[in-house]
């Protein structure tokens, strides 16, 4: 009960709880306002782009991407498990397309926290 109620004192920190020896084992979960997905994008064959994430603390992902340099962000779906796999639409001309790829976490149905680095792909279109 004791460390329960230093861990509440306005003035607890974590460093005054590592002095103490009462830092908790687990991390605790950080504020959904705070948090915010790390991506790895790769093209696969087939105009096929397959982002890895880390869902944390979440339900999972909402991807949006804007392709050859769109004017706005379209969702791209929402993803909970990763790797995800993400079909963009073939270029008329059969050439390769510039995708760039957001995210943000979803608890429940709702967007939740910072919108990741934009990560930037080429696809490789269908042979």
């Amino acid at each position: 009960d004791l460390v329960k109620r230093i861990r509440v004192a306005p003035a607890y920190t974590p460093e005054i709880g590592a002095l103490l020896g009462i830092v908790p084992a687990a991390p605790s979960r950080p504020a959904p306002a705070d948090m915010q997905p790390v991506l790895k994008s790769t093209a696969m064959p087939g105009n096929k782009v397959s982002v890895t994430f880390k869902r944390l603390f979440t339900n999972g992902v909402v991807f949006e991407t804007k392709i050859d340099n769109a004017a706005s962000w379209t969702e791209a779906g929402r993803f909970y498990a990763s790797p995800a796999d993400l079909h963009i639409p073939e270029n008329p001309s059969g050439l390769p397309r510039s995708v760039q790829i957001r995210a943000r976490y979803v608890e429940g149905d709702e967007p939740v926290g910072l919108y990741s680095a934009v990560d930037i792909v080429s696809t490789t279109p269908a042979a």
